[in-house]
């Protein structure tokens, strides 16, 4: 080979490699021509990179979208929950206190009512006597 013809093939390959690497810059997003086929195998157009990235980018936006109402409505329900929890021991302490005090009434009732039979029997000669020989005292 010469140094004229090393240097034409030199010239034809830089020409044909610039008309790849123009096809691979200014090609089409999408379409056959999206894809330029080179000796290393096919290569992606630099819109159609752009095009995919943007299309993933807008799908996983989706998802994160989706994601976000998902773990708002899970915190609303989270709060809801403890909420009616909360409310649910406020209701079980006023229920102890109600019953505490339902206790003491009938307690109290009780003394009061042994009060009025002591009384009563104190008014009653008869029983005064008769609980006083059963004791022994007469």
């Amino acid at each position: 080979m010469t140094l004229q013809s090393d240097l034409n093939a030199a010239v034809a390959k830089v020409t044909a490699d610039g008309s790849l690497l123009h096809r691979i810059v200014h090609g089409p997003a999408d379409g056959g021509d999206s894809l330029v086929i080179t000796e290393g195998g096919p290569v992606k157009t630099l819109a159609r990179v752009v095009a995919d990235a943007e299309a993933l980018i807008a799908n996983q936006a989706g998802d994160l979208t989706e994601a976000v109402v998902s773990a708002q409505a899970a915190d609303q329900a989270a709060r809801i929950s403890a909420e009616t929890a909360d409310a649910q021991a406020t209701l079980a302490a006023l229920s102890a206190e109600a019953a505490a005090a339902q206790a003491v009434s009938n307690a109290a009732a009780q003394a009061v009512e042994a009060a009025v039979s002591v009384i009563s029997d104190a008014a009653n000669p008869r029983k005064v006597f008769f609980r006083q020989r059963i004791l022994g005292l007469w």
